[in-house]
């Protein structure tokens, strides 16, 4: 990125906000090992200073080393309790380690000081939703939007969230605010194919994890892909709609078999001719073994054609 020189050297004199400046222009550019490398610099000439602490922490995060994330967070809340940053920092750390119940507590000390840091209520948020508690989840996530309405990330996690509520056209219009504001995010992308994907868009939904992939190779994402590229084959649509349509439904499968089984005794007793009816039976039974197969005839087919 225009800007950079890795090999420069730091000014004489140069302040610990210096070495801020620098390390958060690495990080905004996708450079998290020279936003570290900035960040420790600054640490060698000013070990007392949070918020240099704070953003070795966010560098370390952004590559998802989260002990050592967690680490840097709480040597700068040692040096400034109040860390608005750090305190963030150390909830996301916490809960990549899976340890819930710790970054529920560091934010939640967070947010008893400010109780409308929409940062704070973000991540809170989003924590909610990872441990399942979806309800709630929304609440604190709007309320965050609330106080940033344009804040791509809570308009990323909202759409994920509400589509995982079966709300994705909801979610869709959050999708949208979020590639509005950050077209070049892959999570941007990767929230619109969530919901694309369960508003019967699946061809949709593959072209964003594409465009996600060719901006964060990431392995999450790139399964996902793998995941909807084997279902948007002519092999695997009849597969997707049936998956989606169950899904659905109250009873999910069981209820679709009960409508069949209805719908077969219905047309028997309708006078229906006994070869019709036994035709329709025999294909809704050849119908339920090609899902009973579909995923194994999928991979196969991919492993033959590969997404190109």
């Amino acid at each position: 990125m225009d800007g950079f020189d890795e090999t420069q050297g730091e000014p004489a004199g140069a302040r610990a906000q210096d070495h801020l400046v620098a390390a958060a222009r690495y990080l905004q550019a996708g450079r998290a090992d020279l936003a570290e490398r900035s960040a420790r610099e600054g640490l060698a000439r000013f070990p007392e200073d949070p918020g240099l602490h704070a953003q070795l922490a966010a560098s370390l995060l952004e590559r998802d080393l989260h002990r050592e994330a967690a680490g840097a967070a709480r040597d700068a809340l040692a040096l400034d309790p109040t860390h608005r940053v750090a305190t963030s920092i150390l909830g996301a750390a916490l809960a990549g380690l899976g340890q819930h119940q710790a970054a529920e507590r560091a934010l939640l000390e967070g947010l008893r000081r400010d109780p409308d840091d929409p940062e704070l209520l973000r991540q809170y948020g989003a924590l909610l939703h990872k441990v399942g508690v979806l309800d709630k989840a929304e609440q604190v996530l709007r309320r965050s939007l609330a106080l940033e309405p344009d804040d791509e990330s809570t308009n990323q996690a909202l759409a994920i969230l509400l589509t995982e509520l079966g709300r994705s056209h909801e979610g869709a219009l959050h999708g949208r605010h979020a590639l509005a504001r950050a077209p070049d995010e892959a999570l941007s992308h990767v929230a619109m194919a969530v919901a694309e994907f369960q508003r019967l868009h699946p061809l949709r939904a593959r072209a964003h994890l594409r465009e996600a992939l060719r901006l964060d190779p990431d392995s999450d994402t790139e399964e996902a892909f793998m995941h909807v590229d084997m279902l948007t084959r002519w092999p695997g649509l009849p597969f997707y709609w049936w998956s989606i349509l169950a899904d659905r439904l109250p009873g999910k499968q069981f209820t679709i078999w009960i409508a069949v089984m209805l719908s077969l005794r219905g047309a028997s007793m309708l006078g229906a001719p006994i070869p019709v009816v036994g035709l329709l039976g025999i294909g809704y039974l050849l119908f339920v073994l090609y899902t009973w197969v579909a995923m194994g005839l999928l991979r196969r087919w991919v492993r033959w054609f590969p997404p190109r």
